[in-house]
C-alpha cells in the first residue's frame, strides 16, 4: 500500500523548499500549482470560463492568462477567489486523483507527496494518509515574500487574508514542520518525518 502525504503551508512558509528537497531525494511529488497552470493553458476549457467570469482584461494579447491582473482581482475580493477556485480547483483535484490512481495501479514506490498550498481550504477530499504543514512566524514569512516578489507588506497581508490562518492549518495537519531557521535545520526536520513514515 502506497503512503500518500499532503504537503501544505501558508505563503512564505517555505513549503516549496520542502517540496524541492523531496524531489531531489527522489520522491514523487504531485505539484498542484503546476497542474493549476496546465488546466488554464491557451485553448483549455478553464481559460474560456475564466474569461467569461472575469472579463477580457485578464487575457493577454497572445491569448494566454494574465496572472498578475487576475491575482489583483482575486486577492482583493473573497467572492472572486471562490469563483476562480470553482473553475480551477475542481479540475486540479480531478487530475490529482487520476494521477494517484495511475501511480498506485503501477505499484509506484511511495511515499507520494501532494504539494497543495490550499489543501485544507478547498476541502478536496483527496485520498491522503497524512498531512504535513510547513509554518513560519508572520514576520519571517512577510520578509521572504516581499524580497522574493518585490511586493509591499500590505500586498503580503492581502494575499494571506484569503487563506486559512496558520493556526487553523496546524489544527488540521497531522505533523507540523517549523521553518524559522536555517535550511539545514529544515532538512533535518523533514528527514525525521520521513523516518516516521518509514520512507528512509
Amino acid at each position: 500500500m502506497v503512503t500518500v502525504v499532503g504537503l501544505t503551508g501558508s505563503i512564505g512558509s517555505g513549503k516549496s523548499t520542502v517540496s524541492n528537497y523531496l524531489l531531489k531525494k527522489g520522491f514523487i511529488v504531485i505539484d498542484s500549482d503546476l497542474l493549476a497552470r496546465e488546466v488554464v493553458e491557451k485553448g483549455k476549457p478553464a481559460l474560456k470560463e475564466i474569461k467569461a467570469v472575469f472579463g477580457k482584461s485578464v487575457i493577454s494579447k497572445d491569448g494566454t492568462l494574465d496572472r498578475k491582473k487576475l491575482a489583483k482581482i482575486v486577492f482583493s475580493k473573497k467572492k472572486k477567489k471562490e469563483e476562480l477556485e470553482r473553475i480551477v480547483t475542481s479540475r486540479v483535484v480531478k487530475e490529482i486523483k487520476k494521477r494517484l490512481k495511475k501511480l498506485k495501479d503501477e505499484n509506484a514506490v511511495g511515499p507520494i507527496f501532494v504539494d497543495a498550498p490550499v489543501l485544507f481550504e478547498c476541502e478536496a477530499k483527496l485520498p491522503l494518509d497524512y498531512t504535513w504543514v510547513v509554518v513560519a512566524d508572520d514576520d519571517v514569512r512577510a520578509k521572504r515574500v516581499m524580497e522574493r516578489d518585490g511586493c509591499t507588506h500590505e500586498e503580503f497581508v492581502a494575499r494571506t487574508s484569503t487563506q486559512f490562518s496558520q493556526e487553523e492549518k496546524i489544527k488540521r495537519a497531522d505533523r507540523v514542520i517549523e521553518n524559522n531557521g536555517s535550511t539545514r535545520l529544515l532538512y533535518s526536520r523533514i528527514r525525521a518525518l520521513l523516518r516516521e513514515i518509514h520512507a528512509i
